[in-house]
């Protein structure tokens, strides 16, 4: 499947400074954080304040491909912005040379959704244990 370049809403903005990330996070509580000169993320942002957002986790998964994450806040959620912000991402990787990974539980099909739209095929089901004592 194809990346489906449409999704990439005109909001959309590549963040790779922690200045211009720091002002976009100013007094909203939101905890994203650029640690290495190569970070990004991709943003839509609306009055100066991060509505939905994708970037790379700090997971390795090979040297080929990368693990990618997604947030939208909830007041946000369900008018595209994180089929966008996952979009842009994963064709700045792809234009790196990487592949893309796009994990999330079997229960979450929000996600599983967004990564459908997006282009993504389904490679597995994934399930989570938890573990206690009794």
């Amino acid at each position: 499947r194809q990346l489906n370049k449409k999704l990439i809403c005109g909001d959309c903005i590549k963040i790779d400074s922690r200045s211009e990330l720091d002002i976009l996070c100013a007094d909203t509580g939101c905890e994203i954080e650029l640690t290495g000169e190569d970070d990004v993320i991709f943003a839509v942002v609306e009055d100066g304040k991060i509505l939905s957002y994708s970037g790379i986790n700090d997971i390795d998964c090979d040297e080929n491909s990368l693990e990618i994450s997604v947030e939208t806040a909830p007041l946000a959620r369900e008018h595209g912005y994180g089929s966008s912000v996952v979009t842009a991402l994963c064709e700045f990787i792809i234009g790196n040379g990487k592949k893309v990974l796009y994990k999330c539980s079997a229960e979450n099909t929000a996600s599983s959704a967004l990564a459908l739209k997006c282009g993504f095929e389904l490679a597995g089901t994934r399930y989570s244990y938890v573990c206690g004592l009794k």
